[in-house]
């Protein structure tokens, strides 16, 4: 990788302001490559409780133009994802259905747009790894922070009280660190 890139950040929830050490690590690393020359743009694909006021939905994205010079983030907080995020949320599901239905094709418009025009993609969570559309063969790395923690008690740890769904559960994510896994292989960034 030489010269200067824009990157972007693909990350399963709103990052800026940053309000877990998660968030806090993805921020500093998107700082640090901007501080080295290249242009950041980070792609939330959900947003946070409160980013899904009517006015927003309506619009479908919130925009952070300047978090500083070279960084910026894009939220999306359009209907048909941000109902599935509060279903899950209620739940207590983990974000396993984000990388399920963009593996599907369901991407958010500006999302495609954005990875399209990018020379170097990053996943902020294992829910996001690559997945397949035009950029497929651009450079996509895994953050790895979060991979080393069992994915399905990040949704809160899913009661069902019926092991058959349990087990499903167990499948989905295991089959969601086995996609994000190899990119981590590829390089690592943090």
């Amino acid at each position: 990788m030489s010269g200067l890139k824009k990157i972007v950040i693909v990350s399963g929830n709103r990052i800026a302001p940053a309000t877990t050490g998660g968030q806090v690590h993805s921020l500093s690393i998107a700082r640090a490559l901007v501080r080295s020359g290249h242009s950041v743009q980070i792609f939330s694909v959900t947003g946070r409780r409160e980013d899904y006021g009517l006015r927003n939905v309506i619009h479908g994205y919130i925009e952070q133009p300047n978090i500083e010079p070279g960084l910026s983030e894009e939220i999306s907080v359009g209907l048909f994802y941000g109902v599935l995020q509060t279903v899950g949320r209620r739940l207590n599901f983990p974000r396993v259905w984000q990388h399920a239905l963009m593996r599907r094709g369901l991407v958010p418009k500006r999302l495609r747009s954005a990875l399209q025009s990018a020379d170097v993609i990053l996943s902020d969570f294992p829910y996001v790894p690559r997945f397949d559309g035009p950029w497929r063969n651009k450079p996509w790395f895994l953050i790895s922070h979060n991979l080393e923690y069992k994915l399905l008690e990040q949704g809160g740890g899913v009661d069902t009280g019926e092991v058959p769904l349990r087990r499903l559960l167990e499948r989905v994510v295991e089959r969601l660190r086995d996609d994000a896994a190899p990119v981590v292989g590829a390089g690592l960034l943090g």
